[in-house]
């Protein structure tokens, strides 16, 4: 990392994840430059003395002592960063930018019929997506529980997408045989799943601030969520947006079934409102702002 910093002239270090947090601030210190740690998820509950021994040392000592700046993806994120011993000067709230364009301009673009046919499912098929590279983390299990119980009480045919490696399925031991769920490889090109699905959901069981939603209700779909406190508090206003208790398959699937009893011209009216509504909240360009303004703060 030093060599890295050197090498192109760094001005600052910024680093993402926990990973390399304390390599950033040593290096950062080493060269005399700012550092920022930017943290992504939450902590979760696990308070053993393990934790509140690592918690001391780097949130007490190492980001008191060697950190500029600390950024969390929500206000939740900071909340938890404080209670460990993040000092409250340095700690700010900026969530996730999402390109925008990128997402409205595919939605004009992709045929959802020939990516249906691509993928073998049919015309007349509920498509219901969503994201498991973590699968206990992102509720996979819960997901697929939902959608068991939702295919005994509806008689359309539904089909579960979830963008996942495969083997990282297989080892948390879920089914992926299922013939209800479809397994698709991770692609940067992620918008064409979004374009095909009728329903975006995300049973998480923790999150720090989940983009995908905001990338889901941008591209104009429903979405069903866990009942996060910083999901709701900053989705709370979209239309078509819908929670269900953290953990409880039967609850998910009562969410997904009223988002599929629910009109297409009610859908649409629900995905104008929302892009009118998120489209500068959700925007690159505003996120860019906050963070190279805290940049200038730094230098």
């Amino acid at each position: 990392m030093k060599r890295i910093a050197e090498g192109n002239r760094a001005i600052l270090v910024h680093s993402h994840f926990t990973t390399f947090d304390l390599e950033a601030a040593f290096v950062a210190r080493k060269l005399g430059m700012p550092v920022f740690w930017h943290i992504h998820s939450d902590f979760g509950e696990e308070n053993y003395i393990g934790r509140k021994i690592k918690d001391f040392i780097k949130w007490r000592l190492i980001a008191s002592y060697y950190i500029d700046t600390i950024i969390g993806v929500s206000d939740l994120v900071v909340e938890q960063a404080l209670k460990r011993g993040a000092p409250i000067t340095k700690c700010y709230a900026i969530y996730n930018g999402i390109d925008v364009g990128r997402l409205i301009n595919v939605h004009t673009e992709l045929s959802k019929e020939s990516l249906r046919h691509y993928l073998g499912i049919g015309k007349e098929s509920r498509v219901i997506l969503m994201f498991g590279w973590s699968p206990w983390l992102k509720g996979v299990d819960i997901a697929i529980e939902a959608l068991e119980l939702l295919s005994l009480r509806i008689n359309t045919s539904i089909v579960l997408i979830v963008v996942a490696e495969e083997n990282r399925l297989r080892a948390a031991g879920l089914d992926v045989n299922n013939p209800m769920v479809k397994v698709v490889q991770p692609t940067e090109e992620i918008e064409r799943f979004y374009s095909i699905a009728d329903i975006f959901i995300s049973p998480s069981r923790h999150e720090g601030f989940p983009y995908s939603i905001g990338e889901a209700i941008l591209f104009g779909l429903p979405v069903v969520s866990s009942d996060l406190q910083q999901v709701k508090k900053f989705y709370c206003q979209a239309k078509g947006f819908i929670t269900f208790k953290n953990g409880d398959p039967r609850d998910l699937a009562k969410a997904i079934e009223h988002v599929l009893n629910l009109s297409p011209a009610t859908l649409h009216s629900y995905a104008q409102y929302n892009r009118a509504l998120f489209e500068e909240k959700l925007s690159i360009k505003r996120w860019c702002k906050e963070i190279i303004d805290l940049y200038r703060a730094a230098i």
